[in-house]
């Protein structure tokens, strides 16, 4: 399990992310945060800052949100050093991979950059390798 404080501090340093004393953060399983039944509960936010994997279920979890939440202001963080991250990665994804993320990204344009990124270096990576180095 991710150490909160470890992420925070990551966050901070590596995207537009910054602490707030009302922050709150919710650990989901998976996709279960975009449930509907969650959507009164979020709704009560003003905005959402989304860590997740950098692949293909992260980008569909923030899609599902961002469709669950039209109006609000979500915001899938990403390190600003995530093409040299990927650069590290030596296992490539499946071009099945490959065309639902570029997909997913055609679909919701606040996504596109990513799958984008996705596709061109074909590869993936899981948000606790944040905390491990490059």
């Amino acid at each position: 399990f991710i150490d909160i404080d470890k992420t925070v501090s990551f966050l901070e340093s590596h995207t537009s992310f910054r602490f707030s004393d009302s922050l709150s953060i919710i650990f989901a399983e998976g996709n279960e945060v975009s449930n509907k039944l969650h959507k009164t509960y979020l709704s009560h936010y003003d905005k959402l800052y989304l860590c997740m994997d950098f692949d293909l279920g992260g980008l569909t979890i923030a899609n599902n949100l961002m469709s669950l939440l039209p109006d609000m202001e979500i915001i899938f963080l990403v390190p600003e050093d995530i093409a040299l991250r990927l650069d590290n990665i030596v296992e490539k994804v499946s071009n099945k991979v490959i065309d639902a993320v570029i997909k997913l990204g055609q679909a919701n344009s606040s996504l596109l950059p990513y799958a984008k990124l996705i596709k061109d270096k074909q590869k993936v990576l899981e948000q606790e390798s944040y905390l491990h180095g490059k």
